[in-house]
């Protein structure tokens, strides 16, 4: 048995999987097994895998049907390590990365890190693992995501626990948080390190700003969760749950709506979000009352 899994799902990666391959095969600990998850690619995939002779390394073709949930269940349930560390096929890793986190690993069940982010186009900045509060459940329904898939590490005891991920097609893309919530909501014990271990990756082509799609989808997950909330919570998360509307109307340029749900939080029992709505209305008013008129 190894002491960390590392599960990779891959589609049509074949030009960059390589990439994180090496940064796995190059971590100063070594006791690893590599579980590469096959979306039955049609580009070079499965040759570039086999150019690596390393029988730590385990290639499985599998159809998820567009779910990558599953293939990433797939992946976990035909691997043995006592840790499962998840990797992106186009992020990687630093050298240090297994080594820096196994120091942690017998005292914490889940632990996450920072992560550069590059692109082709240059360096973009770093991916901060903000520290969770007292309730993390709370914490990550009210303040969104900030745990980087290709940066977590977790006990697969406790992934046996909360069934893995949820394979909901509604949750594309969000699996991940689902499971990060799922996994602050059972009391697991969480760390979160500040130093950056890894790189995540975004092709300069595809870098992307919310869609009303994205919103539909954070609130469907939500409503998943909304039954383990009490009647403030309920409250309280559905307020932050409306800026968050409100700042997606504002990247769609929708700023009547944007500014309807903002006069709704201006007297909300969050003072975060309450001021945050006051200035969110203020800034609507100066942009339409300083933007040029549309030409007739």
């Amino acid at each position: 048995m190894s002491h960390f899994s590392i599960i990779i799902p891959t589609f049509n990666h074949g030009y960059c999987l390589p990439r994180a391959i090496k940064s796995v095969l190059n971590q100063t600990f070594q006791d690893f097994e590599i579980v590469i998850v096959n979306n039955y690619s049609s580009d070079n995939t499965v040759a570039v895998v086999e150019t690596f002779k390393d029988s730590r390394i385990k290639l499985l073709n599998f159809r998820n049907n567009g779910v990558i949930a599953a293939s990433r269940n797939h992946g976990i349930k035909n691997s043995s390590g006592k840790f499962v560390a998840f990797l992106d096929s186009d992020d990687y890793w630093y050298p240090n990365k297994l080594s820096a986190l196994l120091n942690y690993c017998n005292e914490y069940d889940f632990i996450y890190h920072a992560m550069d982010h590059n692109s082709n186009s240059g360096r973009l900045g770093k991916i901060m693992p903000r520290k969770l509060g007292k309730r993390p459940y709370i914490d990550l329904l009210e303040y969104g995501n900030c745990i980087a898939n290709s940066s977590v590490v977790m006990r697969r005891d406790l992934l046996v626990d909360l069934r893995y991920l949820n394979e909901d097609p509604k949750l594309f893309a969000i699996e991940d948080f689902d499971l990060w919530l799922r996994v602050a909501r059972s009391g697991a014990k969480i760390l979160a390190i500040k130093e950056a271990l890894g790189v995540y990756w975004t092709d300069s082509n595809n870098i992307s700003h919310t869609t009303e799609s994205d919103f539909n989808k954070i609130n469907y997950l939500y409503k998943l969760h909304e039954p383990y909330l009490n009647s403030f919570e309920k409250k309280f998360i559905r307020g932050s749950l409306a800026y968050k509307q409100a700042r997606c109307d504002s990247e769609l340029d929708q700023l009547d709506i944007m500014s309807k749900y903002l006069l709704s939080l201006i007297f909300s029992r969050n003072l975060k979000i309450k001021c945050k709505s006051a200035l969110g209305i203020a800034f609507g008013w100066y942009w339409r009352r300083h933007q040029k008129p549309s030409m007739q």
